[in-house]
């Protein structure tokens, strides 16, 4: 078939979609904001999805081809919607002052959420927008992990960090995301800082010391 005649349906087909289907990008518009608002996650998959047409058609200056790349803005709108409110969510988060802090729920939470999104952002030529925000998220985590530890009162802050960077270490060590390594160590460094100065600060001696002495009293008993 010719050039011309391909342009020739392109035409014919572009003014048939807009007869039968006058307000189709409105409407798309439309259910994508629903979809959002009924559920966050709604958002990321529209985006792959949408992604994914977008690249399968051949002609992308198409009556279709334009509605999608409308689509594909507005579903890129909603992501970064969705991705904000996780960091407010986290920025929000209050612990419960009658007992002790333990494991914080957006640090208990990252795992499962993180595990999600990905399944859905697999193979994806869109994940590099999800590496981006993976990368904010941690931070504003790490970032209220002291704040929440600061703030609790009831269980020493050195040990609300330590074990809240711990677990945080471990949850990025099971992922295995590259965007991501510098924050794990980052996430390792931490725990062990503060675990260093919890026993510091508590126990009155660096923890290297403190093992010395215990090693010493232990075998001091087997000498008397």
């Amino acid at each position: 078939m010719s050039p011309v005649k391909r342009a020739g349906l392109t035409d014919e087909t572009r003014m048939l979609m807009l007869e039968l289907f006058p307000h189709l990008e409105e409407d798309l518009q439309k259910f994508l904001d629903v979809s959002a608002s009924v559920d966050g996650f709604f958002s990321l998959y529209m985006l792959v999805r949408v992604n994914q047409h977008l690249v399968s058609t051949q002609e992308t200056g198409s009556s279709f081809g334009k509605v999608l790349a409308a689509c594909q803005l507005q579903t890129k709108r909603n992501f970064d919607k969705f991705m904000k409110a996780q960091i407010r969510n986290i920025e929000e988060t209050k612990v419960s002052k009658k007992s002790r802090c333990g494991i914080i729920s957006f640090v208990d939470n990252f795992a499962s959420f993180a595990e999600q999104t990905e399944n859905i952002f697999k193979d994806s030529n869109r994940h590099s927008d999800l590496e981006k925000w993976y990368v904010q998220l941690t931070h504003t985590i790490f970032d209220n992990i002291v704040r929440v530890a600061h703030e609790h009162g009831k269980t020493p802050p050195e040990v609300v960090m330590f074990e809240n960077f711990h677990h945080m270490a471990s949850i990025l060590s099971q992922l295995k995301l590259p965007c991501l390594e510098a924050e794990k160590r980052e996430a390792r460094q931490k725990n062990q800082d503060n675990q260093a100065a919890y026993v510091t600060i508590y126990l009155g001696r660096p923890l290297e010391k403190l093992n010395v002495k215990n090693n010493h009293d232990y075998y001091s008993c087997f000498l008397q």
